[in-house]
């Protein structure tokens, strides 16, 4: 699907969401083609529909190992997801910070002026 370049720009404007998904093959996307696509089919699929269904952007990562089982996935994938997650919140509240400083600066020039 080729999107025209105001649809891009609606895109590239809209909120974002961001999306983990964890699982086994599936997720990973053994037997897909990624050089062509964008990444593994189902998690690619699923950030696509989400983003039409809720109308925002939405950042995918997939987390998998390939024939893993749930007592695999609890071993070695949740670990990932959590360092994965608690980066992604630091770097939010970083962000949050920066905002509420400059906010604060520009409130203190305006009342200074």
């Amino acid at each position: 699907v080729v999107a025209s370049a105001q649809q891009q720009q609606q895109q590239q404007q809209r909120p974002g969401r961001r999306v983990i998904i964890v699982g086994d093959s599936l997720v990973t996307g053994v037997g897909c083609s990624t050089e062509t696509e964008r990444g593994p089919t189902l998690p690619r699929r699923i950030g696509e529909r989400l983003a039409d269904l809720m109308g925002v952007q939405v950042e995918w990562v997939a987390l998998g190992i390939k024939g893993a089982d749930m007592r695999t996935i609890q071993a070695e994938v949740l670990p990932a997801l959590r360092a994965r997650v608690a980066a992604i919140a630091a770097a939010e509240e970083e962000s949050w910070r920066r905002q509420q400083q400059q906010q604060q600066q520009h409130q203190l020039q305006l009342a200074n002026s």
